[in-house]
């Protein structure tokens, strides 16, 4: 791609991980396959403007099929432990 065409057709991206997100907005947000419901959620609630579902498959049934078994897809709780070893590195990155 030429420098030319680049400019003209291409924008400023930014990504971070759907749990690095969480509590940012931006214009838009783009959510990935096989995400789970909660990192659907946080990313379908992050753009201002547009959030976006990339589902992969072949025809318009099975991509809805994909997108219910993500909001379906869980992960498991976390501990009291957990929580505490992810504090300090959730304080650094502040709101």
């Amino acid at each position: 791609m030429s420098t030319e065409c680049a400019r003209e057709h291409q924008q400023r991206a930014y990504a971070s991980t759907v749990r690095g997100v969480q509590g940012a907005t931006a214009d838009t947000s783009v959510v990935g396959p096989d995400i789970d419901a909660a990192g659907l959620y946080v990313g379908l609630t992050r753009g201002r403007v547009h959030n976006v579902a990339i589902v992969v498959a072949g025809t318009d049934a099975a991509a809805r099929e994909c997108l219910a078994e993500s909001m379906q897809r869980g992960t498991t709780e976390l501990t009291r432990q957990d929580a505490v070893r992810a504090a300090p590195a959730d304080v650094r990155r502040g709101p």
